[in-house]
């Protein structure tokens, strides 16, 4: 399975996940299920989730984009779209899988999303928007 970890980067208020290899639907949407537990067991009015891609090496970016429009998704934003803060994405910006993933994302959502390429750069921006 291409899913490393999901655990709080920031305990309450940001969760991290590490993909590799090979990433699947089915991989998004085992850890999504999982992400809920870390929304239930936090009083954060919001809650970053970091999405570290840098390691994969393959995806098919449509059926990861159709995630968007499954049951499991749109379950997961009744019970805690409200709470979610940003959606940061880690890549290297000359990966095509990683340019391509954001810009549908960022077609098809309304929350807030930004991309970087390090998770240094992504704890100096949750710093400073405080």
């Amino acid at each position: 399975m291409p899913h490393d970890e999901t655990i709080w980067h920031q305990p309450n208020t940001a969760v991290y996940t590490r993909y590799h290899g090979e990433l699947s639907i089915n991989d998004i949407k085992e850890v999504m299920g999982n992400i809920g537990t870390f929304y239930e067991a936090s009083d954060a009015i919001h809650i970053h989730q970091i999405v570290d891609v840098r390691d994969v090496t393959q995806a098919k970016v449509e059926e990861l984009a159709a995630y968007l429009t499954m049951p499991e998704h749109i379950k997961f934003m009744e019970q805690h779209g409200e709470r979610l803060g940003w959606r940061l994405y880690i890549g290297r910006k000359e990966d095509k899988f990683f340019q391509m993933s954001f810009a549908l994302m960022a077609q098809k959502n309304s929350y807030r999303m930004r991309t970087f390429e390090t998770l240094e750069e992504v704890e100096q921006f949750l710093a400073e928007e405080g």
